[in-house]
């Protein structure tokens, strides 16, 4: 970490256990209006974003619905949540504090709309330690292009190879690494598949953030 001078965290499943409550949403969503989803299909529409995700699904599965009956139907589902049960993951507040020591920046990249991550990242505590925190909604870009990364680097003022990015997912992370920026692999059940090809293709992995202290 010694030439790292932010680091950008993902947040459903690397930061707080919330990956398990979004692939129960979608799965359920889709199957409320007669869809069986695929077994990736939580891989494939993670790093696209919340509003994308309905779209695709609309598009993909020919749902007889409309964007706004879909997402009212996705966020009373998981907004509660969010706002009163999702835990931080274990020692994410220790290694918060000891990047705040060292005066690294720490910012957020989520696919998650702000209605979600801010009421959950205050109620646990960690709201406060990020200097930056997005939605991909607010780039108008998902996940899995690169030049969100990138944008994401020029708000900070700092070059993507001096950021060091945090993800459960695959194709994030490939994506992040294809912008220029360091990444590391985040050990989540849901992403447990795809764990050998994340420990071997990222700069590092870790089961935990106490890997890190």
């Amino acid at each position: 970490m010694n030439k790292i001078k932010a680091c950008i965290f993902d947040l459903d499943g690397t930061i707080v256990d919330s990956m398990f409550l979004f692939g129960i949403n979608i799965v359920n969503t889709l199957q409320s209006y007669g869809v069986t989803p695929p077994e990736d299909i939580v891989r494939i529409v993670t790093p696209i974003g919340y509003n994308n995700c309905i779209d695709y699904c609309i598009d993909q599965f020919k749902l007889k619905t409309t964007h706004e009956e879909m997402l009212g139907k996705m966020d009373a589902f998981a907004l509660p949540y969010y706002r009163d049960t999702i835990l931080a993951k274990e020692y994410t507040k220790d290694f918060f504090e000891k990047l705040k020591s060292q005066n690294i920046k720490i910012c957020l990249l989520t696919a998650s709309p702000r209605r979600f991550f801010e009421p959950c990242l205050e109620r646990v505590g960690l709201l406060k330690y990020f200097d930056n925190a997005w939605s991909s909604e607010d780039f108008c870009l998902s996940k899995n292009n690169p030049e969100i990364y990138r944008r994401a680097a020029k708000k900070i003022g700092i070059k993507p190879e001096e950021i060091m990015f945090f993800d459960d997912n695959k194709i994030s992370l490939e994506t992040a690494k294809s912008a220029g920026m360091h990444t590391t692999g985040v050990f989540d059940e849901t992403s447990s598949a795809d764990e050998e090809i994340i420990r071997t293709s990222n700069d590092n992995y870790i089961k935990s953030f106490k890997d890190l202290l």
